[in-house]
């Protein structure tokens, strides 16, 4: 089996291993080629496999204000239609699947600032004292 049918069939790092583990594997190809081939011309599973993708752990991202402005002009309404639009294959490269991650403690304020829709997460949202917020409740009656 060639080493191009070997890359064709395992596109992903998951699928890799369990075609390793399949029996299939030709003698000549490694199976952990990040550690064989590290002196040789390695340089990232997406360049062994043909797929370019690039660990998210290594991307460099735009800053959080140019991401936060191109993910607003998308005109997306919600954390679900974000996730949706990141499966499409639409996202750039230099844009994170998880922004929440990426951007926290440089200007992550939630999926409604991100989209620009104005909607904060409850968990993220400033509320009334107990007192003031059961004094209110009470006066309903």
């Amino acid at each position: 089996m060639a080493l191009h049918h070997v890359v064709r069939v395992a596109s992903t790092l998951r699928e890799q291993d369990t075609f390793c583990i399949s029996g299939k594997l030709p003698k000549d190809i490694p199976a952990a080629p990040y550690l064989t081939c590290a002196e040789s011309g390695w340089e990232s599973m997406g360049d062994w496999l043909g797929t370019d993708t690039i660990a998210s752990q290594l991307r460099h991202y735009r800053a959080f204000s140019r991401a936060r402005k191109w993910a607003r002009s998308l005109g997306l309404k919600s954390g679900a239609e974000w996730k949706t639009f990141c499966k499409s294959g639409k996202l750039p490269m230099d844009i994170p699947v998880n922004p929440y991650q990426t951007y926290a403690g440089r200007g992550w304020k939630g999926v409604g600032d991100w989209l620009g829709t104005g909607r904060i997460a409850p968990s993220l949202r400033e509320y009334r004292s107990f007192a003031k917020a059961r004094k209110w409740a009470r006066s309903l009656d």
